[in-house]
């Protein structure tokens, strides 16, 4: 895991959360892909499932990886950064249509399209 970080030192922050900086692009997709894959085993073999909270774009490509490495069919997929309405709408969604292909993601927890209140009683 190393690997991943620059030469900066580990930082704490006033909560006590601890922080790294990586090198590049390619070691943060790196230490997604591998921090979601030790965590989703862990979980599974535990509690037999996973819950995923995603965005899109750079959180979700380097998820696609993770095809036949995962019991997928144990994840549950959340779309944390999803718009209801407007031209944003389904963007999280449609990021991730692929992985959930790919990867054969066992429960899919879409958000509505609609109306900000009326998407989220419906999600509820």
């Amino acid at each position: 895991m190393l690997a991943y970080f620059a030469c900066v030192p580990a930082f704490t922050l006033p909560d006590g959360r601890v922080g790294h900086v990586l090198r590049s692009e390619s070691a943060v997709s790196d230490l997604i892909r591998d921090r979601v894959a030790e965590l989703a085993r862990v979980a599974i073999a535990e509690k037999g499932c996973f819950s995923l909270s995603i965005g899109s774009g750079t959180t979700v490509e380097p998820l696609a990886s993770l095809a036949g490495a995962l019991d997928w069919s144990c994840v549950h997929l959340f779309f944390g950064n999803e718009r209801t309405e407007g031209e944003a709408a389904g963007k999280c969604w449609a990021g991730a249509e692929e992985l959930i292909a790919t990867c054969g993601v066992g429960h899919v927890h879409r958000v509505p399209a609609g109306p900000a209140a009326d998407a989220a009683e419906a999600y509820s």
